[in-house]
């Protein structure tokens, strides 16, 4: 009832300036309002949300996510809100957390994880890249992704550290090292599709590069320097070609000194899920708490670490 409130001026301006209907413009909010009170939420929900896409009405992002809260607390699948829904979407800002997981360079490694050979290494980037998270303004995924790739084509890592960081936070999902591909080539690449995704999606969209985190590089680098006895003896890709956990661990020490604690921490989340080491229950409160120190969704340290906390 207080989201069909909300909308009742626009709406009914939409519908007077319509002509559809021969019906008092204000009466079609009432009616909406009506059967939510006596009748049921859900369907006066439902009703809400065909009339607002029938009639285009626009809906400010806030007021999106709260339909979507509501979407949640239903049990409905996403579509069913946002599909054809004219959402104002603010424009795109790669300082925004909206994503509820993992977001940039280290969520598209998942997507090279396991066989994804059915695609070209180009078309799976071009689908991570245009991945928006429901929440997120179009084209978010990709500008997030080019400020990771930005962050190491600038740095002053080696190329082999960053050749280590794609091969094991990756799993070996797609091994540039035996391709013969640099990995500042790779990250060309990679750039050049996140810039195709913006140039479709949101031709107006400047790339601006938010500032780095420092607040929280100590923090981060401490908690890189106590996963060593977790990743100590472990090997990424233990069956063709391991890479030792340690060299992998430190090649993420060096992200987080040299580039940005922010896709540091990330990269260690994707790195300790991929090696499923066992977490004591602290170290996992301590992932989570800087987790939200960062502004990570809901589920992003969640989805990556849950199933691998000890009970005691």
């Amino acid at each position: 009832m207080a989201e069909i409130r909300a909308s009742a001026g626009p709406l009914g301006r939409v519908i007077a300036e319509s002509g559809r209907t021969v019906l008092p413009p204000d009466s079609v909010a009432e009616s909406l309002e009506a059967v939510a009170r006596e009748g049921d939420g859900d369907l006066g929900l439902r009703l809400f949300l065909r009339v607002l896409k029938v009639y285009d009405v626009p809906v400010g992002k806030e007021q999106y996510d709260r339909l979507m809260a509501l979407d949640t607390a239903l049990g409905w699948p996403g579509p069913l809100v946002y599909d054809g829904l004219n959402v104002l979407w603010p424009p795109i800002d790669t300082a925004r957390r909206d994503a509820s997981g993992d977001f940039g360079l280290s969520a598209l490694t998942s997507w090279f994880e396991g066989a994804w050979q059915e695609d070209s290494a180009r078309e799976r980037v071009r689908q991570a890249a245009a991945a928006d998270d429901s929440a997120q303004t179009p084209g978010s995924a990709a500008a997030l992704l080019l400020v990771d790739v930005r962050r190491l084509l600038d740095s002053s890592l080696p190329s082999e550290t960053i050749t280590v960081l794609w091969l094991s936070v990756s799993g070996r999902g797609y091994n540039i090292d035996r391709l013969g591909i640099d990995a500042r080539d790779w990250l060309r690449q990679i750039e050049d599709v996140c810039e195709e995704r913006l140039r479709d999606i949101a031709p107006g969209y400047r790339h601006a590069r938010p500032p780095v985190r420092t607040d929280l590089r100590n923090d981060v680098l401490r908690a890189v320097r106590e996963a060593v006895p977790l990743l100590a003896h472990v090997d990424i890709s233990r069956h063709w070609e391991p890479i030792p956990g340690e060299r992998a661990r430190q090649a993420i020490e060096e992200v987080v000194t040299d580039v940005d604690a922010d896709l540091g921490f990330r990269l260690l989340l994707r790195l300790l899920a991929l090696a499923s080491v066992p977490l004591a229950q602290e170290q996992y409160s301590h992932y989570q708490e800087l987790g939200s120190r960062f502004g990570y969704g809901a589920y992003h340290v969640t989805e990556e670490l849950e199933h691998l906390v000890r009970h005691a």
